[in-house]
């Protein structure tokens, strides 16, 4: 759910809070680069490379969440290389708990990872089971190739939703990766959740290596203004955004490669501010 505001202004969006409308929408552009994660070898191990990365918020006029129905697509700077693997990492909060979450489209990719949680109503005791967060990792291996316009979204009618999503295209990895392990975390608003980390880890022991294993969190809002991430060593970052007006759903997406089999976790640290509720998800590809 959408979670840039004072604990007290944020539960007012979320349990019945006024919605805005607005007739179209309009896309923040927050991040466009390449980055080099590492170098391809021949010595039979995994070096991927970033080739080209992405992040992106879809916000209503007025930084308000989009108001539904609406299909939401993002563009590549450059189109994809064949043979690539692109991974995505989305999520999104609707303003008020019961709303119908978007539906992630992604047509021709697999599902890696995906979970719906965070806040209900009446800090957890109402009726509402599904919570107002959800986050997911999609990958695309051994992409065709020419991949430009990637359709993310659709957000059905009278929902007001804010949605973030990175994509990041990675060379140097095997062409036929498949998912060996899963986790996710989520967990409403409560006492133990005003800290400044959130963690999540696979449900069981990797079963190859080496794996590659993508983490996303979803931060179900920070307060006081300000926050940031704090990615642990050996990860590497594929996309975040905290939005210093605290507009856009936060994000944070990065990925490993592990040598031998066991339990991988990922904690991610807030500075400036901490988590209200988290929805994370992490996903290990063999």
């Amino acid at each position: 759910m959408q979670c840039h505001h004072a604990p007290g202004r944020r539960r007012a969006l979320r349990l019945g809070g006024p919605l805005f409308v607005f007739g179209f929408v309009s896309v923040f552009e927050l991040g466009l680069f390449a980055v080099p994660a590492g170098a391809s070898g021949g010595d039979g191990a995994w070096h991927p490379v970033v080739v080209q990365r992405l992040v992106r918020a879809f916000l209503d006029q007025g930084d308000q969440g989009v108001l539904g129905p609406r299909t939401l697509s993002v563009h590549l700077a450059q189109p994809s290389l064949k043979g690539d693997l692109l991974v995505a990492a989305v999520d999104d909060g609707v303003v008020t708990s019961g709303m119908v979450h978007p539906r992630y489209l992604f047509d021709h990719w697999e599902l890696g990872a995906t979970t719906i949680g965070g806040e209900t109503a009446n800090d957890g005791q109402g009726g509402y089971k599904t919570g107002g967060l959800q986050a997911s990792i999609y990958f695309f291996p051994d992409n065709p190739g020419g991949i430009r316009t990637i359709e993310v979204a659709s957000i059905p009618k009278g929902t007001q939703d804010f949605l973030t999503v990175t994509i990041a295209e990675l060379s140097g990895v095997p062409a036929d990766l498949s998912v060996d392990v899963t986790g996710t975390s989520t967990s409403g608003r409560t006492a133990a959740m005003y800290t400044q980390k959130s963690a999540v880890s696979t449900s069981a022991p990797t079963s190859a290596r080496p794996d590659l294993v993508v983490a996303l969190f979803n931060n179900g809002g920070n307060a006081p203004d300000g926050e940031h991430y704090v990615t642990r060593p050996g990860w590497t970052l594929i996309g975040e955004d905290t939005a210093p007006n605290n507009a856009d759903q936060p994000i944070l997406a990065d990925f490993k490669v592990t040598e031998t089999l066991g339990v991988v976790s990922q904690t991610e640290r807030y500075l400036g501010g901490y988590p209200i509720d988290n929805c994370a998800v992490i996903v290990a590809l063999k």
